[in-house]
């Protein structure tokens, strides 16, 4: 088919063929773009309304995304002695989500717009290549808290550059579902496993907020592994009532 194996969108995110899957390949993407810090963690920082004062120092954080964090080096990341925060634990691709991902967690906020959750912990960075070995080796040695801002593309996507929709669904399993969506597969449970056997080990997964997506007039032309396919009605992603918007590894427990 000539499909890439890696390649980068003009929105500056990363799509990586992970493997074949039922005879149809499985993309993953990177999935925070639109993410800010929205979940009020500024109420237990140093001056919150719960008197916490947590600030992160002392603790090790852990990343696996696309690649590594190319500004390792940024003023965000650096502690008082100049030094960085991020602790790259392989050789990957540079990867700008990974960055944008990595201030999420733990900017210093020497921009104060740009203050992550945890502003004076550390980060230890893998990308998500062999990511089950490594998570699992990471938490038997003590990372209490990982996160994963990436997913397999499901459903519906927009090819800017093709101006396209295309679908990524399987038609021989589900002709108007992605039958992804709401499925317990092998990396679910892969995930859970090493959760249950690390009990203080927590992963933090990106749902996708796949809700809804997908062309406003059907039946229109689409493009399943690059082939055009034409006149078929599929569902948008999360379905009719728009809950069943969480794919494969999301549902792990």
């Amino acid at each position: 088919k000539g499909i890439p194996i890696r390649r980068e969108t003009e929105d500056g995110r990363t799509i990586i063929l992970k493997r074949i899957e039922n005879g149809h390949p499985l993309f993953e993407i990177d999935l925070n773009r639109e993410v800010a810090i929205t979940s009020s963690v500024d109420d237990v920082h140093p001056g919150g309304s719960l008197g916490l004062s947590l600030t992160g120092a002392g603790e090790i954080l852990g990343i696996w995304e696309a690649g590594d964090v190319p500004l390792a080096s940024h003023q965000e990341f650096e502690d008082s002695e100049g030094q960085s925060r991020i602790n790259q634990q392989e050789n990957a691709s540079v990867d700008d989500h990974a960055t944008h991902v990595a201030g999420t967690m733990i900017a210093a906020g020497v921009d104060s717009d740009a203050q992550g959750m945890a502003f004076e912990a550390e980060l230890n960075a893998w990308d998500s290549d062999e990511e089950k070995d490594e998570m699992a080796t990471a938490a038997g040695n003590g990372l209490g808290v990982s996160n994963h801002s990436y997913g397999y593309i499901t459903g519906w996507r927009y090819n800017n550059s093709d101006n396209i929709w295309e679908w990524h669904g399987v038609p021989s399993i589900d002709k108007e579902e992605d039958y992804g969506f709401g499925f317990y597969g092998s990396d679910a449970e892969s995930w859970d496993e090493i959760a249950y056997n690390a009990k203080k080990y927590v992963i933090v997964k990106a749902a996708g907020n796949d809700r809804n997506d997908g062309p406003p007039n059907q039946p229109v032309m689409h493009r399943v592994d690059g082939d055009t396919i034409t006149g078929v009605t599929r569902q948008l992603d999360g379905g009719q009532d728009g809950y069943d918007s969480v794919p494969r590894r999301g549902t792990a427990k």
